[in-house]
């Protein structure tokens, strides 16, 4: 069984200049944006009375792994937030996670998880799956590089609280026609040894969406790179404008998002891959510099 609570949503539009975001914030503290929490899990939402989780940044409520006890051994708890996606008829949104948090666990033992999805739940992508989803100065993981199935989990004591800041990108072209929310859950897994530790605690929550949707945009970002060949099989070139010789970072995604092929830092405008082991199917690339997207677009692979 589980219950539905409604948080506070405070809406901001502003424009970039390449897009439009829209900005949904909660601190926990008025009901109005919505949350599912399993019922029998341990997350609650409240003031914290515990060793470690003593206090709020603001207010007098925030999320945690129970308010008053340590978490228990062997024990998986999670709850989602679904947000509406207001330009979700463009051809890519830019979704944000912004958490302000803490953590006590015992590290690379017990974990916390982040996970999306834009298909109502029948496929999850892991946020900490791809490492270059973290914004820099970031904070998410104590043991700085160590793997977990393929991912670098929150894990082990923040000492204080920190901001951590991930983002996903969102295409339309795939397969899932009119992407109009996205899910997200935070979920916290306990090994089977008491150690008597606080767990996760998240005192503010901030979910932004960016979109590009005006054709003078796309076409711009469309029109950034000339590939060729494209459709291709084994051998593909990405040629761009790099006067200033910025450092370019090259990801190509598969039709569900995933992160399938990185090539980093390139000074020359001139990006060749050969012999890449990309299977036949439709593909998404994102040519970026210094966190701004230049380019954007499709490739297919026979």
């Amino acid at each position: 069984m589980k219950k539905i609570i409604t948080f506070l949503i405070i809406l901001i539009s502003f424009t970039f200049a390449k897009g439009q975001s829209y900005q949904y914030c909660t601190g926990f503290e008025t009901p109005d944006l919505f949350i599912t929490i399993d019922s029998l899990g341990i997350w609650k939402i409240g003031h914290p009375s515990k060793i470690v989780f003593n206090t709020n940044i603001e207010g007098n409520k925030s999320i945690m792994t129970d308010t008053l006890n340590p978490y228990p051994i062997n024990d998986t708890s999670s709850f989602e937030i679904t947000m509406h996606l207001i330009g979700f008829m463009a051809e890519v949104n830019f979704f944000d996670i912004e958490l302000t948090h803490r953590f006590d666990t015992d590290s690379l033992l017990d974990n916390c998880l982040i996970d999306l999805s834009i298909d109502g739940r029948i496929s999850w992508f892991n946020v900490l799956s791809d490492t270059l989803s973290l914004y820099p100065n970031s904070h998410y993981f104590y043991s700085l590089g160590t793997y977990i199935n393929g991912y670098l989990p929150i894990s082990g004591n923040s000492q204080d609280w920190v901001v951590s800041t991930f983002r996903k990108d969102i295409w339309q072209n795939w397969s899932i026609p009119n992407i109009d929310s996205v899910i997200i859950k935070f979920t916290f897994i306990s090994d089977s040894i008491q150690t008597n530790k606080d767990g996760w605690q998240i005192d503010y929550l901030c979910l932004t969406e960016t979109h590009y949707g005006t054709i003078k945009e796309l076409s711009s970002l469309n029109n950034f790179a000339n590939i060729f060949p494209n459709p291709a099989y084994q051998e593909l070139t990405f040629i761009f404008d790099n006067s200033f010789h910025q450092p370019f970072n090259l990801t190509i995604e598969n039709a569900y998002g995933k992160n399938v092929f990185q090539k980093l830092n390139n000074t020359t405008g001139i990006i060749e891959l050969i012999n890449v082991s990309l299977k036949p199917s439709i593909y998404f690339y994102k040519l970026s510099t210094n966190g701004i997207i230049k380019g954007i677009g499709k490739i297919v692979i026979n």
